[in-house]
């Protein structure tokens, strides 16, 4: 079943704010409480939600960081794997980046780099790299997500498959040994699986 606009808006709400009560979603959102209840009671009934002491909240299995806090957490780790993965990567180069903590680490590091053709979906990983040391940077549109840092949907996989690259480097939430990678949002993996196509 697709998710309405209200349902979408509450999920990413609870993926900005984390466990909210139904007085203030409605409140964030400017609907009734009402409106609230129907949408959440849905989204638990299909267990992307879960209620939790009087407010609802994403299954822990979901529940990812906001991407603001992910950028403040562990930085000295995330510039070490930055500055590894940059070592990886030669001048001259086509590299895709997705939105994520470590690949805005990864963008950092690639300042010591000359005249790469970077694809991104991610605005801070743009802003990074943007006119500096000879960079061409493309920045995939589509609809921009605050709790992410990037754009997703059909507009932003329309411009990444439009290039094909030298490397691409993710951030995901998981490795599996069945399934191999995984994320967190599907619009996030959408959007990985076309830069590992390209």
């Amino acid at each position: 079943m697709f998710p309405t606009k209200w349902q979408t808006a509450i999920m990413t709400t609870l993926r900005e704010r984390g466990r909210c009560t139904i007085s203030e979603l409605a409140q964030h959102l400017n609907v009734s409480d009402e409106t609230v209840r129907r949408h959440t009671r849905a989204l638990v009934e299909e267990g992307r939600l879960v209620r939790a002491h009087g407010a609802v909240a994403l299954p822990l299995a979901q529940a990812e960081p906001p991407f603001s806090r992910r950028l403040s957490e562990r930085t000295e780790i995330e510039r070490r794997i930055g500055r590894a993965v940059a070592g990886q990567i030669q001048d001259g180069q086509t590299v895709m980046l997705d939105g994520g903590s470590t690949t805005t680490f990864v963008a950092e590091a690639l300042l010591e780099r000359r005249g790469l053709t970077v694809v991104t979906n991610a605005l801070e990983i743009a802003r990074t790299l943007l006119g500096r040391r000879e960079h061409r940077v493309y920045l995939a549109g589509g609809a921009f997500r605050a709790d992410i840092g990037a754009a997703v949907g059909p507009e932003a996989l329309a411009l990444i498959e439009q290039f094909r690259a030298d490397v691409a480097i993710l951030s995901i939430g998981a490795i599996d040994a069945t399934d191999g990678l995984m994320d967190f949002d599907l619009d996030e993996a959408r959007v990985a699986r076309a830069m590992i196509d390209a």
